[in-house]
């Protein structure tokens, strides 16, 4: 088990194998032991294991450097541009938004499509352009301690990152990255 002194990179491919886990053999081995740790002590004890400031701690438990921001007030992710400008997201043609400029055509709240979000999938262009439809409520954005702001997670563990933010958000939300893989 992980929490034995003799615990082997060996032993731990084989259990991430067991249960399912992504096997990254370039992160730290006590990295991979405190989430195989994680994951056989899932869903623990916390009750309100789907909040924001659970998937958080989550996710800075598993070593990311990274803030999750509800989205109670319902602002569109377009709304939301990094410092350079770029467009966060992109809508079908009907609900266009050019974040240099500032403006944007059609209904932000009539069912935009946006880029850069996690909703289904491990693989992040299976989940670009989801339809969130017009609930807004039901996203969330992970980024920097600000929000709007970046958060860098390293590019090795991308799949792992997002695999851990599926296997903790609520089924029915969707979340906005923020994040520069470096």
């Amino acid at each position: 088990l992980p929490d034995n002194d003799n615990f082997t990179a060996e032993d731990a491919t084989r259990w991430e194998q067991r249960l399912g886990m992504i096997t990254n053999e370039s992160v730290s081995l006590e990295d991979r032991k405190a989430a195989i740790k994680r994951k056989m002590n899932h869903p623990g004890d916390i009750l309100a294991r789907q909040s924001w400031d659970y998937i958080q701690n989550s996710l800075q438990a598993a070593g990311f450097n990274v803030w999750v921001h509800s989205n109670l007030n319902q602002i569109p992710p377009a709304l939301l541009v990094d410092p350079l400008n770029e467009i966060i997201a992109v809508h079908k043609a009907t609900n266009v938004y050019h974040a240099a400029t500032g403006v944007y055509h059609g209904n932000l709240d009539s069912g935009s499509v946006f880029q850069y979000c996690i909703a289904n999938h491990i693989e992040e262009e299976k989940d670009y352009f989801f339809n969130i439809g017009e609930n807004l409520s039901c996203t969330f954005f992970i980024g920097g301690e600000t929000l709007g702001t970046f958060a860098s997670v390293s590019d090795q563990r991308k799949q792992e990152f997002r695999q851990l933010i599926l296997k903790l958000k609520p089924t029915k939300t969707v979340g906005f990255l923020f994040i520069n893989y470096v």
